[in-house]
């Protein structure tokens, strides 16, 4: 008898112990896993800080070339062109265009039909009086070239692709054709494939050249000036990844 209630015991207080154990919560801790998946980081230089400085220009303009087509204006001759040098450089091909933005848009002097004219701003004679559109200027980038990948090597592109507005991943792409196979686009997107027939622009490591800018200056505005007139061309290029 006695050693039946030791056993009933023992199986009883076991029963107890097994209880106080299920009551405690468990030791636990909590795993989370984060991050950002990003496009490579490029950079995009203009060197002399995108200045292109005609310096004086003296009055009559000797040399320029008169363009009677309305509105008339005069042209800047070869060598009064300038030369900025453009750099895009990523640490990995990435797909990219290159968006302009005429920051003088209103001051263009040129026929309507006009593409790849950015504006020069505006002239005020000294005394007061109103103010007249002083031209624009247009800029030659067919001295760029391409590097599809890092350490490659540059080359002309072999397309150029143009498209309304800030480039997207959803734009719709055209062949740059007649005056913008040669010069920057205004309020337009440019982008360049290396591979002959595409239809959008490629993955690219790099984009770097010569940009050559010339102006043509409003016929009506240089001949009637009584004051020094400023040029006051500014337009953004901006690198914007697809």
């Amino acid at each position: 008898m006695f050693k039946k209630a030791m056993i009933a015991s023992a199986v009883l207080a076991g029963a107890f112990a097994a209880q106080a154990q299920v009551g405690t919560p468990a030791p636990s801790a909590t795993l989370t896993v984060g991050g950002t998946v990003t496009a490579p980081i490029c950079s995009l230089a203009l060197a002399g800080g995108g200045a292109a400085t005609f310096g004086t220009i003296t009055r009559p303009l000797t040399g320029w070339t008169t363009i009677s087509t309305a509105p008339a204006r005069y042209q800047a001759p070869a060598s009064k062109k300038q030369t900025v040098a453009l750099n895009v450089s990523c640490p990995a091909p990435t797909k990219m265009a290159l968006a302009m933005q005429d920051n003088r848009s209103a001051s263009v002097v040129a026929p309507a039909s006009a593409v790849a004219n950015f504006g020069l701003g505006t002239y005020t004679p000294a005394g007061g009086g109103t103010a007249t559109n002083i031209g624009n200027f247009f800029v030659d980038y067919t001295g760029l070239q391409i590097t599809p990948t890092v350490g490659g090597t540059a080359a002309a592109p072999a397309v150029k692709l143009v498209t309304a507005g800030t480039a997207t991943s959803s734009s719709t792409w055209a062949a740059a054709t007649g005056v913008l196979a040669s010069y920057l686009p205004t309020s337009q997107s440019l982008g360049f494939a290396a591979t002959a027939g595409a239809t959008t622009p490629d993955s690219l490591a790099s984009i770097a050249g010569n940009l050559v800018v010339n102006v043509e200056l409003s016929k009506a505005t240089v001949d009637a000036a009584t004051s020094d007139i400023t040029l006051d061309g500014n337009a953004t290029i901006t690198l914007v990844g697809l």
